[in-house]
């Protein structure tokens, strides 16, 4: 029976780290290693529940941080104490489902995978329903990533804790970026492109995720900077390989960036105009030819442009008329909109003086 660490991080889920921890020291596999990373959480509560645990099972390793390292920087902890040959995570306010979890997803390891992945249900914190958020596709399946299969950011999504990886197979990759948010993007980005692993997904929820409003990951003060960084260094990854399948995945990552900025208006002028501009770097880091550019950000990322007032005044029209010419194509023909949207942006590319030179 091969074992498994469980790497915990804490900060501040005093609330609801008690049902996460009985929900794993109850499982019914037995030969596991639980390592609980308090990320210097400021109350006294996190650090009493996780003492409280340790003394009376012997198979908890309790370390504290002295600094806050984010949730990257407590599985890293948690790494570099583990000693299983299996590595899976849980974030302190979420729970197993299911107290057989363990015993029936260690088995599929036998069929040579590296990284087991499954269903999850998302607890709303403040209405208490649990629903399904699982995803159809690529469950009951081993296939290698990166490699056979067209990668969508809805596949294999990119979260952690919903997975159990072969440490020793995936060693050199399996880290974190410390001190940021959006960690899990950049290191599934850098498991698919640097690893491609061998994965097979469980058609079955073991997992309950807790939809927390207080949780870090929803806390925005400075996600805008801390994506920026996440896709710099996939930028970094992708000029390293360069290969089709990191491309795709990037776009993808890219198209999800340039919704957030959109919804990021509401914050002062001059820290928007520089986000919007660092994602034009980024784009222009990638070299996106024409195609590509308008099937994974299309005109939405030329209205955050109008917002940016050092790019908009380089225009002669007004607000209103550049937002006509753009949404007047939003409920055309799905066969009419690329024509129309690239006619659009080779017209607004002229005007803006060539921002953007494309790999044709």
């Amino acid at each position: 029976m091969e074992k498994i660490s469980v790497i915990i991080p804490v900060y501040n889920t005093y609330p609801y780290l008690r049902q996460c921890l009985e929900s794993i020291i109850n499982q019914t596999y037995k030969n596991l290693e639980i390592i609980i990373v308090n990320d210097a959480s400021p109350y006294i509560e996190d650090d009493e529940i996780c003492k409280e645990y340790a003394s009376k099972d012997e198979r908890i390793i309790y370390i504290k941080h002295n600094i806050n390292k984010f949730q990257g920087g407590a599985r890293n902890t948690g790494i570099k104490a583990a000693t299983g040959k299996y590595i899976t995570f849980i974030d302190s306010d979420d729970y197993l489902g299911d107290l057989d979890t363990y015993t029936e997803c260690i088995k599929y390891f036998e069929i040579d995978v590296d990284i087991l992945f499954f269903k999850y249900s998302r607890l709303e914190v403040s209405k208490q329903i649990n629903y399904d958020l699982c995803y159809k596709e690529n469950y009951s399946k081993k296939y290698q990533l990166g490699v056979d299969i067209n990668i969508d950011i809805n596949n294999t999504d990119v979260i952690a804790w919903n997975k159990i990886f072969d440490k020793e197979k995936l060693k050199n990759n399996l880290y974190f970026l410390e001190n940021t948010k959006f960690e899990d993007i950049e290191f599934w980005y850098r498991m698919v492109v640097c690893e491609k692993p061998i994965v097979y997904g469980v058609d079955k929820v073991y997992y309950i995720y807790r939809n927390n409003s207080e949780s870090v990951t929803n806390n925005m003060v400075k996600s805008m900077e801390d994506f920026i960084v996440i896709l710099n260094t996939m930028l970094s990854l992708y000029n390293k390989y360069k290969t089709d399948k990191a491309r795709i995945l990037f776009l993808k990552y890219l198209h999800v960036f340039e919704h957030i900025v959109k919804n990021y208006k509401n914050i002062d002028d001059e820290r928007y105009s520089r986000l919007v501009r660092e994602m034009v770097l980024i784009i222009k880091g990638i070299q996106l030819t024409e195609n590509e550019f308008i099937q994974y950000l299309g005109f939405h990322f030329y209205e955050n442009l109008f917002y940016d007032k050092y790019i908009y005044n380089m225009y002669k029209e007004t607000e209103k008329k550049i937002n006509k010419k753009i949404y007047k194509y939003i409920f055309i023909q799905d066969n009419l909109i690329l024509y129309k949207i690239k006619k659009e942006i080779k017209r607004i590319i002229k005007q803006i003086g060539g921002i953007f030179k494309w790999k044709n």
